[in-house]
C-alpha cells in the first residue's frame, strides 16, 4: 500500500473528524482539546477547522491514518504553528509522521513563514525525536501544558 499525504478540502470533513477524534481518544494528554469538547462539533465547524491554516491527512490503503495542522501564528504571519499531529498506533514507524511533518513545513515555507513552532506533550519522546529529525530544536520557552517542550524550526 502507498502512503499518501495531502491537504484536506472541506468536503472531507468526516475523515478529519474521524482522525481527530481517534487522536483525542488515543492520546488525550497530548492535546489542548478533549474528546468531549470536540465530539459535538457540527459539520460546519469541521469544514471550517482549523480556520486560519490547513490540515493534512495521511492515507494508507484509502484510509486516513494520521493528521497534522499548520497555520500562521495570529500575531506574526512569518511564524507558523504546527499542531494536532497524530499517527494511528498501528502505522507508527512507517514514515507517516515524517511525511506529515514535511507537508506542514513545506506549506509554511511556501506561505512566507520563516519558522515553525510547536509543543510536545510531557514525556512524548517519540514525537520529540521525529521533530528533531526535521530540524526542530528546543527553545526553552514555557509551554501551555506544564512540563511540555517548546520546539522551533527556523528556515535557512
Amino acid at each position: 500500500m502507498t502512503l499518501l499525504v495531502r491537504m484536506l478540502v472541506p468536503d472531507e470533513w468526516e475523515a478529519l473528524r474521524d482522525v481527530r477524534l481517534a487522536a483525542l481518544l488515543d492520546a488525550p494528554d497530548a492535546y489542548y482539546a478533549t474528546y468531549d469538547s470536540t465530539v459535538e462539533r457540527t459539520e460546519a465547524e469541521w469544514r471550517a477547522w482549523p480556520g486560519r491554516g490547513v490540515c493534512f491527512l495521511a492515507w494508507l490503503g484509502g484510509q486516513p491514518i494520521g493528521m497534522v495542522g499548520v497555520a500562521p501564528t495570529p500575531t506574526d504571519p512569518t511564524r507558523a504553528d504546527l499542531f494536532a499531529m497524530w499517527v494511528a498506533p498501528a502505522v507508527r514507524g512507517t514514515g507517516a509522521a515524517d511525511a506529515l511533518i514535511t507537508a506542514a513545513l513545506d506549506w509554511a515555507r511556501e506561505h512566507g513563514c520563516h519558522s515553525v513552532e510547536l509543543e510536545v506533550a510531557p514525556g512524548n519522546v517519540r514525537a520529540e525525536r521525529a521533530y528533531r529529525r526535521h530540524g526542530f530544536a528546543t527553545t526553552g520557552e514555557s509551554t501551555t501544558v506544564a512540563g511540555g517542550l517548546a520546539m522551533r524550526r527556523v528556515f535557512p
